[in-house]
Formats: C-alpha cells, sequence, structure tokens
C-alpha cells in the first residue's frame, strides 16, 4: 500500500499448504492452520467481527476465517471514505461457505469463491461466477501486438 512515507506491506505467515484466490481488490486465503497476518501501522477498527485498517488512502477489510480470511481493499475513488468504507462493507459484504466452496461477496457486489480442494495440483477459482481456467492463465499477452509494433527480429537475452 502506498503511504506518504514508502511503500506498507501486508503479509501473511502459516504452517502447511494453502490455497489463494484473487480477483480486482478482493482475496480469499484459506489453509489447513490459521494465518498470522502482520499488518502496517494505521488506523485500525473492529466492526462486527472485521477489522478495517486504514493506511493512507488504501483501506482494508479483513474477515477471519478459522484456518483463513478475507480481504477486500477499498479507496476514496470506490467508497469516498473510511467510514463509507466500512459501513458499505458491514452492511453489503457477506461471506459464506456451502460444502468445501467459500464464497465472498464485497460491498460493491462482486464475487470471488474458492474450493482449496486441489485440481491438478490448482485450487477452484471461481470470479463473478466464471470459473478460472488454469490453461489460460500462464498464456502470456502479445504485449507488442497490443501495442501495434513488431517485436525486434531477436530478443535479447540477459546473462549473468
Amino acid at each position: 500500500m502506498a503511504t506518504d512515507a514508502g511503500v506498507a506491506t501486508v503479509t501473511v505467515t502459516t504452517d502447511g499448504p494453502h490455497a489463494i484466490a484473487q480477483f480486482r481488490n478482493l482475496v480469499l486465503w484459506q489453509g489447513q492452520a490459521a494465518p498470522t497476518l502482520n499488518l502496517p501501522p494505521g488506523e485500525r477498527v473492529e466492526r462486527q467481527g472485521i477489522t478495517f485498517l486504514a493506511v493512507g488512502n488504501t483501506w482494508l477489510a479483513i474477515h477471519p476465517l478459522a484456518d483463513g480470511f478475507a480481504l477486500e481493499v477499498g479507496e476514496p475513488q470506490s467508497h469516498g471514505s473510511f467510514a463509507a468504507f466500512q459501513t458499505a462493507v458491514v452492511d453489503r459484504a457477506a461471506l459464506s461457505l456451502s460444502g468445501t466452496r467459500l464464497t465472498y461477496r464485497d460491498s460493491q457486489g462482486h464475487e470471488i469463491a474458492l474450493n482449496r480442494h486441489l485440481q491438478n495440483g490448482l485450487p477452484q477459482v471461481w470470479r463473478d461466477g466464471s470459473r478460472h481456467d488454469w490453461h489460460h492463465h500462464w498464456q502470456t499477452p502479445d504485449w507488442f501486438a497490443i501495442a501495434g509494433l513488431s517485436p525486434p527480429a531477436e530478443i535479447p537475452r540477459l546473462v549473468d
């Protein structure tokens, strides 16, 4: 998170395997053991079991789970103020578990879902109801074509 003093980071430590899903400003983290979140200093508020953190113009809403958490990021452009972000999350966000599928609907109506039972070594992830296709995840876009340029005849290799 950008601050006037530089960059503040959130780190997660845990023992054991875990699965992560990310979509826009949302993260679902689920593991076999409870994680430890190391949060940067900032204004911290607890409301209805949700931890809110304001660091500069970046705001976090952290919904703890026994073995993980859901995280939503807000900012002035999306919610106006830290107080409005808190109210929107408390009033509209929802975290639910159906079988092994964990779903988080954010304060603006977007959804991310995670089934930590691996399929081909990867978690099953849904973004706004569409299942993420890991096969296409690894494809690199053709940045030259996107920029309307031709690639160089030979791409130089970096050597140590």
